[in-house]
């Protein structure tokens, strides 16, 4: 089976109903996302929004706020 990775810049800059619900401590964003590193997808299709379940991995050392990878099968149609 033919893979796709794609390479993603991770944004911290998330809009929130307000700063109780924000999350600023980039070590625990990072901790989370390390520890759920499923996350969805979420894209325009031709009928709409697409979402798909996609597995990351955050990785700390690349660019200056971290860098997601993802793996995405061939077959799918994001």
């Amino acid at each position: 089976m033919s893979t796709i990775f794609a390479v993603y810049s991770v944004n911290l800059q998330m809009s929130s109903p307000g700063a109780y619900h924000q999350l600023n401590d980039r070590e625990a964003i990072f901790t989370l996302m390390e520890s759920y590193p499923l996350g969805a997808w979420v894209c325009s299709g031709k009928d709409g929004l697409v979402a798909n379940h996609v597995p990351f991995f955050l990785d700390r050392s690349k660019g200056p706020i971290g860098t997601l990878i993802g793996h995405v099968s061939r077959a799918n149609d994001v």
